[in-house]
């Protein structure tokens, strides 16, 4: 589990891009998992897998953020799926 702060220094965004590429990928941070810090979340490898993803695919093959969203929306839920 990663600190919203972890996140920004393994991704180089901020804490704002961060939330909004969460809410837009629906990615939702674990809550109260952090002791002493009730309402601070944490993101879990397959989020943090995501927003990696994502930058690659807006900064290497340059595809719009709109299909940017879409492909990492697909790679998160393809990774979160259980395995029957």
């Amino acid at each position: 589990m990663y600190t919203i702060e972890q996140v920004e220094e393994l991704t180089d965004y901020s804490k704002n891009t961060i939330y909004s590429l969460t809410s837009e990928l629906d990615i939702k941070p674990y809550r109260n998992h952090i002791k002493g810090k009730p309402s601070k979340g944490s993101y879990d490898q397959q989020a943090l897998d995501t927003l990696i993803e994502y930058k690659r695919l807006t900064t290497l093959n340059r595809v719009s953020k709109k299909m940017a969203i879409s492909m990492a929306r697909a790679f998160y839920e393809e990774r979160t799926q259980p395995i029957t």
